[in-house]
């Protein structure tokens, strides 16, 4: 190669990090060096940080009607033509299976399917991941509850399960699943009854639920650390009397609560700072009118550039816009669904397996 067409290395990785998942895909084919590249950890990870299609979060669906997987862009959201696009399913899933999201992180989603199934998946590359079950009973009367997140100190992604009777005298049992270790492990018992929601929410290296009130007990938030393994606790916010019900979630940058006071409004709070219980703000209210069925497990999902927030109802997708309280509706499903946020990324659901870089 001439001197006057030779492009300094620093230069190309500096253009590849630049660009969607898709073409690296593409690019990964056109010569090993590019491969060996593209698929060194280091250059993965640097993407999943400083890609610009990363600097916001899409919304990711499962319709268990349907079957389907669907992918939303929120910055479009609202428009006439906000981007839907069905993911390829690489699931055989039949008429009578149920299926969940059970967890979203660095581009990899947790799916649980028919109760008895787990897998690691990455929509983008579509490289999929089937994790040995957990050895939890999932017959009637059972409670099934499950988590997904990244341990940052390990550089290794976990799954919680938990596992109980819905029985306010039964201990729920924890297990947990390291990425790297390809096993489970028994934790001991769930700290505080069972979790009011299935699904854990992952915020800042910890995965989180609500917990059911127990006799005098009132709901707390409990934390489940990655790194070290161990529960905690959440302070939460001062709420005014009279509430119903209590979500959890992320938004955005926020853990997140949502409190419900039927038949007037839902309350929006986020932890400005995580961990301490000062920094709990009142985002905004949102009116329970008559044309808009709120459900009291009413889930905030996101903010959108333009300020508005997207919900998940019990059967739709909605934004909210605090600033005039409309609401206009974005997707209409037939029958229950998970969502969750969601970015590209070429990270990998297998095992870490060590390819040289350039």
């Amino acid at each position: 190669m001439s001197h006057e067409h030779w492009v300094p290395t620093e230069i190309i990785v500096e253009i590849l990090l630049k660009l969607p998942v898709k073409s690296l895909l593409r690019f990964k084919c056109v010569r090993k060096q590019w491969y060996s590249l593209i698929s060194n950890q280091r250059f993965i990870k640097s993407h999943l940080t400083l890609a610009p299609c990363n600097t916001h979060y899409r919304i990711v669906s499962f319709d268990n009607h349907s079957k389907s997987f669907r992918l939303y862009d929120h910055v479009m959201l609202g428009k006439s033509a906000y981007n839907v696009i069905e993911l390829d399913n690489p699931f055989e899933i039949t008429r009578d299976d149920y299926a969940s999201i059970c967890g979203s992180c660095n581009g990899l989603l947790c799916i649980i399917l028919s109760v008895y199934f787990i897998f690691i998946w990455n929509p983008s590359t579509r490289e999929l991941n089937k994790l040995p079950w957990c050895g939890f009973n999932g017959k009637c009367g059972s409670y099934l509850g499950f988590g997904f997140g990244y341990d940052e100190s390990s550089d290794d992604y976990k799954v919680l399960g938990i596992s109980g009777l819905w029985n306010h005298g039964t201990k729920a049992e924890v297990k947990i699943y390291s990425l790297k270790s390809g096993y489970w492990k028994t934790l001991g018992n769930f700290p505080r009854g069972l979790p009011r929601q299935a699904l854990g929410m992952f915020f800042n290296g910890a995965l989180h639920w609500m917990t059911e009130c127990k006799g005098s007990q009132p709901t707390t938030i409990v934390s489940f650390d990655l790194a070290t393994e161990t529960f905690g606790e959440i302070l939460q916010p001062v709420y005014d009397e009279g509430h119903n019900y209590l979500t959890l979630c992320t938004l955005g940058e926020w853990l997140s609560v949502v409190c419900d006071y039927p038949g007037d409004r839902s309350d929006i709070w986020v932890m400005k700072v995580y961990g301490v219980q000062d920094s709990w703000t009142k985002l905004f209210s949102i009116p329970h009118i008559t044309n808009i069925k709120i459900p009291k497990d009413l889930m905030a999902l996101c903010i959108t550039h333009d300020g508005k927030c997207l919900l998940k109802l019990e059967k739709e997708l909605v934004l909210y816009d605090p600033k005039n309280g409309s609401f206009s509706e974005i997707q209409k499903i037939d029958e229950y669904f998970t969502v969750n946020t969601f970015v590209e990324s070429l990270v990998s659901p297998m095992p870490f397996v060590t390819i040289n870089a350039m």
